[in-house]
């Protein structure tokens, strides 16, 4: 399933009489990073109805495949059940609760469970900046990028196309400048945010030096 053959897992996973904990974790994983996160739901609802009960590492995938849909308010009903089981303080599940509040728009929701954590993390942090730019809050999300004590590519990432979201080109050029004086390797998705940010500004010559960069770094085209 990580090599992205979803389905042949699938068929795998069929031919086994009982399955174990792992191999249910595994295909729910695998799912909720597929083009089709409503199958690793499913697939949560099958395990309840088996002798094999889910503990706190299939938690975050079912939380990510909700969050794939948008589905914050359904995930709500998965948040009550991980607070009876007592893991609503597990910082993987609590990441990936804010992950679906968080991208799907449940902004009260998501601001309260981050308040509440002991340590900043990063993989919140990042949530919160991609939800707040997501609800048009992107100078809420700068302040975060700013205070935060590190920030990974994916922080650069989540803050450049906040700003593109919300039609804040220059800025987003201009971040993108910052990240480079800070030697932070960008990816395929800041490219296409630039891109993005260039068409929408008519920037002809900003795109084509973006364009140069894509072909420099030796980028897939996809």
């Amino acid at each position: 399933s990580s090599s992205g053959d979803i389905n042949y897992a699938y068929l795998l996973f069929t031919t086994i009489p009982s399955p174990n904990l792992y191999c249910w974790n595994t295909i729910i994983r695998g799912f909720s990073r597929s083009s089709t996160p409503h199958l690793a739901i499913s697939l949560f609802v099958d395990m309840l109805c088996s002798s094999v009960l889910p503990q706190r590492l299939t938690y975050p995938s079912v939380f990510k495949a909700y969050a794939q849909l948008g589905a914050g308010y359904d995930g709500a009903q998965l948040h009550g059940r991980v607070v009876k089981l007592g893991l609503e303080k597990d910082q993987f599940i609590q990441n990936t609760i804010i992950y679906i509040y968080a991208n799907s728009g449940l902004l009260s929701e998501a601001r309260r469970l981050f308040d509440e954590l002991v340590e900043l993390d990063v993989v919140a942090c990042n949530s919160m900046i991609m939800g707040l730019a997501k609800c048009g809050e992107v100078d809420k999300s700068r302040r975060l990028f700013d205070n935060m004590p590190t920030r990974t590519r994916v922080t650069w990432n989540s803050m450049i196309s906040g700003y593109v979201r919300n039609k804040r080109l220059m800025e987003a050029l201009e971040l993108f400048r910052k990240m480079q004086g800070e030697r932070v390797e960008p990816s395929e998705f800041t490219m296409v945010s630039l891109l993005s940010a260039c068409a929408h500004l008519g920037a002809l010559k900003h795109g084509e030096w973006v364009h140069d960069y894509v072909k420099r770094g030796h980028f897939e085209l996809n």
